[in-house]
């Protein structure tokens, strides 16, 4: 009976000692969970940042896309001369539409019509001046 009762008090300390360890490897599971869940609350705020960021590089690249082919046509052809009459209004609309967006200075803007509607062979010294900021 002794031996009985002392395998029965070595049983229930394995017992109590491995209940033991369960317990503290299921709290470290329940913290690693939270680890988780916050980690993967982290990643789609990262990546909503992403998009949003990738959004905004798109709309960078069109309107940088958007004011080169504007410089390359309207801009070349309007410095150059090599338009006329109904022609130039429309390439100049079509330019003095993106000069807001290029952050310049509001004398020069008030100065782009005049000089940008000339002839090259017309434009003086400042209307030049103009031509060449904006360029």
């Amino acid at each position: 009976k002794t031996v009985l009762e002392a395998k029965v008090q070595e049983t229930q300390a394995a017992f109590d000692e491995s209940s033991a360890a369960f317990r503290a490897r299921k709290m470290t599971l329940a913290d690693a969970a939270k680890e988780v869940i916050a980690a993967k609350a982290t990643l789609a705020d990262k990546e909503k940042n992403q998009r949003q960021g990738d959004a905004a590089h798109e709309e960078a690249r069109e309107e940088k896309e958007t004011l080169e082919t504007a410089l390359a046509q309207e801009f070349c052809r309007l410095r150059d001369g090599e338009i006329e009459g109904e022609e130039v209004k429309t390439a100049y609309d079509k330019l003095a539409s993106l000069a807001s967006k290029l952050g310049l200075e509001d004398s020069l803007i008030t100065a782009l019509p005049a000089s940008m509607m000339k002839k090259p062979s017309e434009r003086g010294s400042f209307d030049a001046m103009v031509v060449a900021q904006l360029e």
